[in-house]
């Protein structure tokens, strides 16, 4: 094994050494400062929410049209620890919208869906998202990929909560994976001219919609889903 893929190897391990439930202390202060985003507008989210009262509820708290599909800075809170990160949100205004660089996420009571394909154990979700992303950006070289999940109804708060956490976690493991191929090492350690530029080469944005008057496209097949 060369000493690229024994970090790596390492590294995967670290991230998977961890409860359940991820926490936001487990990102580092660069994995941190990547998953947000450059809004000045600040929000609160309450996943619990059913999904009207979300919209209106992050509607109520910025003075922009969310029938644009914004990208905020936003908070939850995770076992009593806020965790800040970019999200793009949009509101059912009627009309198409074009979201080719979309990677759909159902989070479930039981396990979590990709695009379609079911990963059932959730400790394992974060590395298969990081490769669903790597197979997206293959097949087009976005530098923004949209996150947009949605949630069973009935599901708990802190479910919810959790599992997004495992989303992002997916996101900073793609990040990692670009971080070894251009500076053999991790995130974390990286300078903040390095971290400007993984930033410049891609962005991990989580995405919530309320989209039942609209029309999302079906996104990449991406196959070996295990």
């Amino acid at each position: 094994m060369n000493t690229n893929a024994f970090l790596k190897t390492i590294l995967i391990l670290i991230l998977l050494s961890g409860c359940d439930t991820l926490l936001p202390t487990e990102f580092c202060k660069n994995e941190l400062q990547l998953l947000k985003g450059n809004s000045v507008d600040i929000i609160n989210i309450d996943l619990g929410l059913v999904r009207t009262d979300l919209i209106n509820s992050i509607q109520s708290q910025t003075a922009l049209d969310l029938c644009t599909g914004p990208i905020l800075n936003t908070k939850i809170n995770v076992k009593n620890q806020e965790l800040e990160f970019s999200l793009l949100v949009l509101n059912e205004c009627g009309g198409n919208t074009k979201l080719p660089n979309v990677i759909r996420i159902l989070l479930t009571q039981d396990d979590m869906i990709i695009n379609n394909h079911s990963v059932s154990h959730k400790k394992d979700f974060d590395i298969v998202l990081e490769h669903v992303t790597e197979k997206l950006r293959g097949l087009a070289p976005f530098k923004e990929v949209i996150y947009l999940i949605d949630w069973e109804i009935g599901m708990a708060r802190e479910q919810i909560n959790s599992q997004t956490v495992l989303v992002l976690k997916g996101i900073t493991n793609y990040s990692n994976e670009l971080s070894f191929k251009k500076f053999n090492a991790p995130i974390c350690e990286l300078n903040p001219d390095q971290l400007e530029f993984i930033d410049s080469e891609f962005k991990g944005i989580l995405g919530i919609a309320d989209y039942s008057n609209r029309t999302l496209p079906n996104a990449p097949q991406v196959k070996e889903m295990q």
